[in-house]
Order: structure tokens, then sequence, then C-alpha cells
């Protein structure tokens, strides 16, 4: 009897496996036609081929099945039904899918961003090994995706990415290196990583290297650069610099054996001379501003919401104006930037905040901290407190070779917009931080009789700059208009004087108060 059974149970097994190696093949056959029908573009027979696999749960199908959902090929685009699928195939441990579902939840691609799912898909994915995923995971360590903020973590997930030959992985420690991001600059290790890209074909790199080897770059370059400053430049006169004389120190330290990190630091050290907040060199190893002045700031705005905002503020305007009310008879409006990634909407969200405070006593506009971005949305946010049309500032080009070569004068004008103007008594608050089109914004403010302003000098970077390229690939800026104040006044380097200078000392933060604030409550009492 025994016998028997064992008989039975042994061609039973034989039937089974028998059975499996009929099947296997057919399997692996269709979901190989699939494959092959996807990869020509027949995404019909390919849907044909791995649905039913994919049903049967193989992994591979099932990530085909959802990168076409993903893409809309050969069906309609659903992100849902992507992430189904490709769940199914990530939970099996397909690499692509677990990259593929990281991807599309880090960067919203076809579905709600989410972080939380972003960083599980893509550690899974990173833990298999796969380079582009540890490059992604990395990303949100060192931009504070949905993680603790963390350049150390960031850091090393990118190199070890890099160092797999990830492209991309690269060329981002090349800028992080070159202009110190998160990373001591190291202009070798810059150029190490950029080096490595172009020998793995990327042509940015090839290109950028194939540039530098230019036997005649060098001198060329000085050249060019020297050139174009001494032909646009606005404040070689008001700044009392010799341009020629410059020339004439730095140009012999320029050769055909100069390489580019030397040419680099020439450069830079010629253009330190204008002390301009607006000129800058940039090339992908290595970053060098003009104007080296590290002013310190007045505002800790988290101090101010916590303090002085005990009613309560709001956060609108893309995170670019902090508002809410000091009493109930003065309002409060951080603007920090003028700039915005988004375009110009931005500035709508104003209005909500005028008519909130239009009926209020008085309004405290706090642009401490402010480093300027684009001048026409600073006139729109001017126009909400504007009584009529007023001259702002005035602005005037180099028209001609010669330093002093200027073109008329332009008269720039602010005058009402939005649904209401706050045109009561009105505090700006400014310190040495406010640069560029925050200073602009001061300049058209203090046009109005019912403004005052409180606080600290501003920076003084007052140029309208042009953004030019070398032939090395290397870009710079240089002002080629500069602005001054409705009454003829050149504020470039000196900064926009307060009305009423309020001084703020260390003491301030262990005493917990911010004095400029203070002033500006005391005045609109």
């Amino acid at each position: 009897m025994t016998e028997n059974r064992r008989r039975i149970e042994l061609r039973c097994l034989t039937f089974i496996l028998l059975l499996c190696l009929l099947i296997a093949p057919s399997a692996w056959g269709d979901y190989q036609d699939g494959r092959k029908a996807y990869n020509r573009g027949d995404y019909e027979t390919a849907l044909k081929e791995l649905r039913p696999l994919a049903e049967q749960g193989h992994a591979g199908a099932q990530y085909f099945i959802g990168y076409m959902y993903y893409k809309g090929q050969g069906v309609d685009q659903d992100g849902e039904e992507a992430v189904k699928w490709l769940r199914k195939a990530a939970e099996q441990g397909d690499v692509k899918a677990q990259l593929r579902l990281g991807m599309m939840f880090r960067l919203g691609l076809s579905v709600a961003k989410n972080y939380a799912k972003a960083e599980k898909w893509l550690r899974m994915a990173t833990e298999q090994g796969d380079a582009k995923a540890r490059y992604n995971l990395g990303l949100m360590y060192y931009r504070g995706e949905g993680v603790d903020q963390d350049d150390i973590e960031g850091l090393k997930l990118i190199r070890k990415a890099a160092e797999q030959g990830y492209i991309s992985a690269q060329l981002a420690l090349v800028g992080m290196y070159s202009k110190g991001n998160g990373v001591d600059q190291d202009d070798g290790e810059a150029m190490r990583w950029l080096q490595k890209a172009a020998e793995q074909g990327d042509s940015r790199a090839q290109a950028f290297l194939s540039q530098m080897s230019k036997t005649d770059a060098p001198e060329k370059n000085f050249q060019i650069l020297w050139d174009d400053f001494n032909r646009y430049y606005v404040f070689f006169e008001s700044k009392n610099v010799n341009w020629q004389a410059l020339y004439d120190i730095y140009a012999p330290q320029v050769t055909d054996q100069t390489d580019n990190s030397a040419l680099f630091d020439i450069l830079s050290s010629m253009l330190t001379h204008l002390d301009d907040g607006h000129v800058n060199l940039i090339a992908p190893f290595k970053y060098s501003k003009s104007a080296n002045r590290q002013p310190e700031g007045t505002l800790n705005l988290d101090f101010v919401k916590s303090k002085y905002l005990n009613a309560g503020f709001q956060t609108t305007g893309n995170g670019l104006f902090t508002s809410g009310q000091i009493f109930d008879a003065i309002g409060y409006l951080h603007i920090a930037s003028f700039g915005s990634k988004n375009g110009r909407a931005w500035v709508e969200a104003i209005d909500p905040i005028v008519n909130e405070f239009f009926d209020h006593k008085g309004l405290i506009v706090d642009v401490r901290g402010n480093g300027g971005g684009n001048s026409d949305n600073a006139d729109k946010i001017v126009g909400r407190f504007a009584d009529q049309k007023r001259v702002s500032a005035l602005l005037q080009w180099r028209n001609g070779p010669r330093h002093s070569d200027f073109g008329f004068i332009w008269k720039k004008y602010v005058e009402p917009a939005g649904d209401k103007q706050f045109i009561k008594p009105i505090i700006v608050l400014t310190d040495r931080k406010v640069v560029s089109s925050g200073e602009y914004f001061v300049m058209a403010m203090k046009q109005f009789p019912y403004v005052r302003t409180v606080g600290d000098t501003t920076f003084g970077a007052l140029g309208s700059p042009i953004r030019k390229k070398l032939p090395n690939g290397w870009e710079y800026r240089i002002p080629t208009g500069k602005w001054s104040s409705a009454d003829y006044v050149l504020y470039e380097d000196i900064g926009v004087p307060p009305d009423i200078h309020v001084a703020v000392s260390p003491s301030d933060s262990v005493m917990e108060r911010d004095p400029v604030i203070e002033m500006a409550i005391q005045l609109l009492k």
C-alpha cells in the first residue's frame, strides 16, 4: 500500500515538473515577444503579449504594463493604473519599477508629489545598487525633500552614484565643488568630475573641455572680458576706477601657458577692484563675486513671528510674503524677494493683504534681507501703496566708448495698482542685506509723503546687469545701466540711508527684542 502511494506521488511530481518545463518556455517566449514589440513601437502587440503575463504575476511584464500606462503608450495615460502595476513589480524586487515609482512620487509625474513614498522606493532601488536611484535619494537629502536636510548624507549618496558612472551625479558634483554648495570649494575636485563625465561621452563636458584646451584661450578670453567691461560698465567714474591701469597690471600675467584655474583667479582679482554686487564670474569649477562685502542682517523672521505676530500670521505669494497683525491697528508685511521662479503671478497675492489691512492705522513693510529680483515686480508691489503717479527712479545707460558716455536720463514711474491702495502711514524697514531691486523698492517708497524708512543703510548695488559669455564658456555679468533716486542721488556703493537709523547690537538678541520693529511701532502708535 505504501509502495503504491509512493509510485503515485512520484508520477504526480513528474507530471508537474514536465508541465512547468512546457509552460515556462512559453511564458518566457511571450515576454520576449512582448519586449520586442514594445521596442519597435508596436504597443498593441506588446499589450497583448504582456498583459496576461502581468496578471499571472510576471514582474517584468508588470513593469512594462505600468510604464506604458505612465507614458500613455497604446493606452490612455493613467497615473493610478501605472502605479498599480509598477507597485506589483516593485514589490517583487524589480529595480526598474522601484526607481520609476520613486521618480514619479518625487517629481509629481502623473501622480501627486509624495516625498515619503519617493524615499521608500528610491531607497529600495538604491539598496539594489541602482545609481540613478542613489543620485535622486542623495538630492532628497541635499535639498531636504521629505527628510531632514543633510549635506553629508546627500553628498555621500551623490558621490557613490558618480563613482558608479552616473553622469548626472558627476555633473552635480562639478557644481557643488565649484560653488562650495554643501562642501568645501575645491576646483580640483570639480575638474576631476568634469573630466570623468567627458570620458564617459557627455557632450556638455566634452564641449567645455574642448573650449578650455584651445592654446589661444587664456589671452583671448582675458582680452574679451576686459574689452566688454571697458565698453559697457557704468560705474568706472563714480567708483574712481582706472580700468586701463588695471589692464597694465593683470594682462601681463596671462600667457598661452596660463591654466584655467590661474586665469580664473587673475580675472577675479581684477574684477574685485570694482567691488560691485552685480559683477560676478562663473565657471563650471568656480564662482567669484566682485563685491566681497558680507553685511550682517538685522532680521530674524522666526523671532518676529513668535514675539510680534502673536495674533497669528500667514505666508502667501509662493512663500515671499509673511503678513500678520502686531496690534489691532498696525499691520505687518515682510517681502522676502522680488524674484520668483514662477513668474510674476505671485504679486497678485498682495491684494488680499492690502484689503486686510486697509482700515488699519498704519503698516510696517519689512524688506530686511531682500536680495532683489525684478524691478517690474517691485513696481507692482509699490503700486499698492501709491497715491498717484510719481517718478520712482532715474535710469541711464552707457551709449559710447568713453566711460563718461551716457544716453538720456530715463524716468521710471510708479502709479496706483490693484484693487485698493494703502496710503496711510507706512514704515519701511531696511538693513545692509537689502540689495538691487530691494533697494529700488526702498527708493520708490520714499517718494510717498506718508512713508518713512527705519533701520540701516542698504547694500549699495544699483546697477542693471546683462549676462555675457566668454569663448571658453565662462559667464559674467556687467551692469550697463545705473539707477539713481528720483532726486538724482546715486546710491551705488553707499546704499540708500534710512530716515531713522536704528542700531542693532548682539545684546538685543539676548534680550529677545527687535529694536527696528519696536521703533516702527513707536512711530505708528
